[in-house]
């Protein structure tokens, strides 16, 4: 948003300046351009962050736990490095992120969402719920995350919707729902959430 002024920024985000100019006011921000230089600033550290977390993971470390409680078959397939460098061409060709999944799981993305942004990303965090079902544009790249396949349950339509618009898919769950249609992340099932989020992370 550096050179972005905030009727601009207002129309990407499909609200009005009033809208914003609100926001800006119950985030303590007077005025826009506080509240973009502030925006920028968190931008630069959150980048120094992620540099500084890039550098010091141990992905063989990582490896070794879920070898506790993984089969052999389901570690290839989290750390399959084709699959996951497929995604980041996905996102780094991309328009727009779109991040679909219940209001739970939605929680759990702020720290993606945020990554995004500091790639310069456009995010959307959308639900997976009927009433709040945001269709994604050709040049998209979804993230569905699917989980336990619960949330499919809730609105059989969202993957026919979802293929129907051409757009790249990632599915990250327990379930391949758009098998060649999509690129999947498998999420063994019975794992807690605290496994789940792990390999999430990874």
């Amino acid at each position: 948003i550096e050179y972005m002024t905030v009727q601009q920024l207002a129309d990407k985000c499909y609200v009005s300046v009033s809208t914003l100019n609100r926001f800006f006011k119950i985030y303590g921000f007077k005025k826009y351009h506080i509240f973009k230089s502030s925006y920028l600033s968190h931008i630069i550290i959150r980048k120094k962050q992620m540099l500084s977390r890039l550098n010091r993971k141990n992905n063989q470390q990582l490896i070794k736990v879920f070898q506790s409680f993984l089969t052999p078959n389901q570690i290839e397939l989290i750390s399959s490095s084709s699959l996951i460098q497929q995604c980041c061409q996905c996102i780094q060709k991309s328009k727009r992120i779109i991040l679909i999944g219940s209001d739970e799981m939605m929680s759990f993305t702020l720290r993606m969402q945020t990554d995004f942004l500091v790639m310069n990303k456009f995010v959307i965090k959308d639900s997976i719920y009927k009433e709040n079902y945001f269709l994604p544009e050709q040049d998209d790249f979804i993230m569905l995350f699917s989980m336990a396949g619960k949330i499919i349950d809730s609105n059989k339509k969202i993957i026919q919707q979802i293929s129907e618009q051409g757009s790249q898919v990632l599915t990250i769950g327990q379930f391949d729902y758009l098998k060649d249609k999509a690129i999947h992340l498998v999420i063994p099932q019975h794992l807690d959430e605290v496994l789940e989020n792990m390999i999430l992370d990874y």
